[in-house]
């Protein structure tokens, strides 16, 4: 799941395409089932990493808050 919201995002513009750059070095795919948790771990941090830093960007329409 967390591959197609990437790949969604990605597709809108909003997480930079090279993402898919550093996913591919991991050498591991969602379908992987003989890699190991850690590097599925891996994987899943990247992923989570560039959407977190991309939706927390302000928009026009939201102007940036500061963290509590």
């Amino acid at each position: 799941m967390l591959v197609e919201t990437a790949r969604s995002l990605v597709d809108q513009g909003v997480v930079p395409a090279e993402i898919w750059d550093e996913y591919d070095a991991l050498g591991i795919n969602a379908n992987a089932i003989h890699a190991s948790k850690g590097d599925h771990r891996e994987a899943v941090l990247l992923l989570a990493a560039a959407i977190r830093a991309a939706l927390a960007r302000p928009t026009p329409e939201q102007p940036e808050t500061s963290a509590p």
